[in-house]
């Protein structure tokens, strides 16, 4: 069995719907149905078992599917290692995250690390919160952001580690000189009640915010007048101005827009963040260092 076709059952297992996985990895879904056959008849068992339409593992599927993405861990790791003896910067740390907590927090990490370690250079690669597993299992970064919201894979909770950032407020925002924002103050939270009936723009169901969001929701038995979904908190932000909606975001996302306001909410509302490293750094001093100028320029983003 080759690398690909370990990749092509994994991304069969994530997407779930073989149209979905076909087009991820760039083939038919004819030509990944007959992988599928192929496998199951070398292996002389069944991978996955349709379910609702869905493609979902086997006891024995889930078995070589650990095994598949241990495997691929290592192959990636070894990739990784002769890129790096081959490279002319061998000393180099690469961070991931969005883009919009690069622009709060990494100039602040990145010109402390390199007077701390004036021996390394830092890269940055912008990515969703969500890649940030796949990038470090991939090599592509050496540490990066993550939810404490999604789950670390078992096959991979022995190559990385989990470490407290800290925690950030999920505000409301509204355009200058809406009423909601009149009535509030820098030392008053709004009751979450006062959402009731208005229209809310959020990132679609799945996200991370989103799901805290609706917990709160539910919790409280606010009911919405619509709620808009959006990918982009650019299209967010705008619709916010234009008075089309309200939203629920992170505070650092919307402290420095001088054409929002910020509104407190009561009960507050908040989300953990916090940074994966690789086995490789465990215990050393680069790690210690990055995870403590990662808190540092966390709470330095966040204060009021």
């Amino acid at each position: 069995m080759s690398i690909e076709q370990m990749e092509y059952m994994l991304a069969l297992e994530q997407e779930k719907k073989i149209s979905y996985a076909a087009r991820r990895c760039f083939i038919s879904q004819p030509a990944l149905s007959q992988q599928l056959a192929k496998i199951e008849k070398e292996l002389g068992t069944s991978l996955f078992s349709r379910q609702n339409n869905e493609y979902v593992p086997t006891e024995e599927g889930r078995l070589l599917l650990d095994s598949f993405q241990k495997i691929l861990y290592i192959y990636h790791s070894a990739l990784h290692d002769l890129e790096r003896l081959h490279s002319v910067s061998e000393k180099c740390i690469t961070l991931g995250m969005p883009t919009l907590r690069a622009a709060t927090l990494y100039a602040y990490i990145y010109s402390r690390f390199r007077h701390q370690f004036p021996g390394y250079d830092m890269r940055l690669l912008e990515i969703p919160v969500t890649s940030t597993l796949e990038k470090l299992e991939e090599q592509k970064i050496d540490f990066g952001l993550f939810s404490p919201y999604q789950q670390i894979p078992e096959a991979l909770q022995d190559y990385c580690s989990y470490h407290s950032v800290g925690d950030e407020e999920l505000v409301l925002i509204a355009p200058k000189g809406h009423r909601l924002a009149l009535a509030s103050s820098e030392d008053h939270r709004m009751d979450i009640r006062v959402l009731g009936n208005e229209t809310l723009a959020l990132y679609p169901p799945g996200y991370i915010v989103r799901n805290l969001v609706e917990v709160y929701l539910k919790k409280y038995h606010i009911a919405c007048r619509a709620i808009i979904n959006f990918k982009s908190v650019s299209t967010i932000f705008q619709f916010v101005k234009q008075n089309l909606a309200l939203s629920i975001v992170p505070y650092t996302f919307a402290a420095n827009d001088p054409d929002l306001a910020i509104i407190h909410l009561n009960p507050l509302m908040t989300q953990e963040i916090g940074c994966l490293s690789p086995s490789q750094y465990k215990g050393s001093e680069i790690e210690s260092a990055v995870i403590q100028l990662f808190k540092e320029a966390f709470q330095n983003a966040t204060v009021k």
